[in-house]
């Protein structure tokens, strides 16, 4: 039985389905889908470089995923201009 307004609770479907369209939400954000290209090509191009060196990075060090937070981190204050 589905409850009004709300989503079929299964005991097939794992309590923590939800996290699933969290992520899905979140590819969304990080992605150009659904949205009108108002950024530049060069932008696309660095965010796509960021992505891709996050990817290779992937199961890095604690140090060196700390060094990585840290020029993110330093990044996005520059960006918005602090």
């Amino acid at each position: 039985m589905i409850p009004a307004g709300g989503r079929a609770h299964s005991p097939y479907r794992p309590h923590n389905a939800g996290i699933g369209d969290k992520m899905e939400q979140m590819q969304r954000v990080f992605s150009d889908e659904g949205k009108p290209h108002t950024i530049s090509a060069d932008l696309r191009e660095a965010r796509s470089r960021l992505r891709g060196v996050l990817v290779e990075r992937r199961g890095a060090s604690e140090e060196e995923q700390g060094r990585i937070a840290e020029i993110l981190s330093r990044a996005a204050d520059e960006i918005r201009g602090k």
